[in-house]
């Protein structure tokens, strides 16, 4: 057991020293979390080189990545991404997406984060999506998976519209 001790710290050096480097050239870095339940995507180094909270998108990597490199793209064209307001920051033929704010505490699972943002506690929002036929995760008729999937990181907000019907 001691023996893999060695082998575990050199690949989190690695990971941090990577993460370290492509913030210095390019302000942020994605890491993906294939194997989460259910897998997702964040930033890191968003709150240090564009003064916005970190992102994450609860989504299979190859999903989540992209969608996360888009917004990423749009901060840095100077848009502020925002909980409430509806983006539509890709390809035209995709839905729009939204964000909402990470429940308090749950960055401390954003575990490289953490360690290079030096705590556990940090703004970070997480980016919502519908499912494929544009229903969001707080519409009854969305996909199960993509709303139970939505529901890690904060409490799935509903449209401000639908207050008029309670």
């Amino acid at each position: 057991m001691d023996q893999a001790l060695p082998s575990l710290v050199s690949v989190a050096d690695r990971q941090h020293s990577r993460t370290l480097a492509e913030m210095r050239q390019y302000g942020f870095r994605l890491f993906p979390v294939p194997d989460g339940r259910p897998p997702y995507v964040y930033t890191i180094g968003l709150s240090l080189y564009f003064q916005h909270p970190e992102l994450v998108v609860s989504a299979p990597v190859a999903v989540g990545l992209p969608m996360l490199r888009q917004a990423v793209w749009a901060l840095q064209r100077g848009v502020r991404l925002a909980p409430g307001p509806l983006y539509q920051l890709w390809r035209t033929d995709t839905n729009p997406i939204q964000f909402a704010p990470v429940r308090a505490g749950l960055t401390r699972a954003l575990s490289l984060a953490c360690a290079v943002l030096h705590t556990r506690y940090f703004a970070a929002l997480q980016l919502l999506y519908t499912d494929a036929a544009g229903h969001w995760p707080w519409d009854p008729t969305c996909d199960p998976a993509i709303s139970q999937a939505q529901r890690r990181w904060c409490a799935v907000p509903r449209p401000p519209h639908l207050d008029e019907y309670l």
